[in-house]
């Protein structure tokens, strides 16, 4: 099945998963709202961050394609639940809620993330076996109890002058790193049973993940009319630098985005040795090389 192909069959699944909730119209819309914006599959991005994860990482462990857009379709449902919890949490715009209200978003968002496990639990119908369907289920909650863990100490990091830049760099990892690892396991799960191959996708997509949110911190050090990390003086890798070395709240120091971009290459030089190994183990990662190119 190509590419386009795949997260065209993604598409029609969040679609179908939205209109078979018997949901009234104004919710589905609401639901409909959060799975189009920006990069995400319904607002026509070519290639959607969460599915291309799922996708590419399947596509390596030589798994069914068919069972790999069911597992992408859940994980798009289930991120676009989080980003909303994220952004009321973070004080950032909500067009979920700003189309209703910070109550409606919330409502939105639990659905969401209900929405990703029936569908995980109907995969079934794709002849994929219960006890694989039960480590899917696994291996999402899994993701999603470790970067809850990675928010909390987020929230708990804003304005302490106690946090140092290991702490930052801990809140990254644990919870984009933590999402976007258990994504990539749970697409090689499709196609691969080895606990130490799913361990070195795992820690790809850790280590990936990781890379992701700091050049998102880097957007959002530069971004502070759009975006609250200054006003809440959140524990991100450039403001903790410059926390450290002594600038005013507001303030950047000259080398915070320099060193936030070197702890981004090195978790980038990771990815591409976990790669190495990979190949070494005869998994076909050009799809995950190529999303790894695709975000330098």
């Amino acid at each position: 099945m190509p590419g386009a192909t795949r997260f065209q069959h993604v598409r029609v699944t969040l679609e179908e998963a939205v209109a078979r909730s018997a949901f009234p119209g104004s919710f589905r819309e609401l639901l409909t709202l959060a799975l189009s914006q920006e990069g995400k599959t319904l607002a026509g991005a070519a290639r959607p961050q969460w599915p291309a994860l799922v996708l590419a990482s399947c596509e390596a462990a030589s798994g069914d394609s068919v069972v790999a857009v069911q597992v992408a379709a859940a994980i798009e449902l289930f991120m676009a639940g989080l980003d909303i919890f994220d952004e009321i949490e973070d004080g950032d715009v909500s067009p979920v809620a700003n189309a209703s209200s910070p109550a409606q978003a919330l409502n939105v968002a639990n659905a969401l993330l209900l929405l990703a496990q029936r569908q995980l639990c109907q995969l079934g119908v794709v002849d994929v076996p219960g006890d694989q369907i039960t480590g899917y289920i696994a291996t999402l909650t899994a993701a999603g109890l470790a970067a809850t863990a990675g928010q909390h100490q987020d929230l708990r990091a804003e304005s302490r002058p106690d946090v140092t830049l290991d702490d930052a760099l801990a809140v990254a990892r644990g919870k984009a790193g933590a999402l976007v690892g258990g994504a990539c396991r749970l697409g090689a799960m499709i196609g691969a049973t080895r606990p130490d191959l799913l361990a070195l996708y795992e820690a790809w997509g850790q280590h990936y993940g990781t890379a992701a949110q700091l050049a998102n911190d880097l957007h959002d050090a530069a971004d502070s009319d759009r975006k609250s990390d200054f006003a809440r003086q959140k524990g991100t890798l450039p403001l903790i630098y410059s926390r450290s070395a002594g600038c005013a709240p507001a303030t950047l120091a000259p080398g915070a985005l320099h060193f936030t971009w070197v702890a981004l290459e090195i978790e980038r030089q990771r990815c591409d040795t976990l790669l190495e190994q990979l190949a070494a183990q005869g998994q076909a990662v050009a799809g995950l090389r190529d999303l790894l190119t695709q975000a330098n």
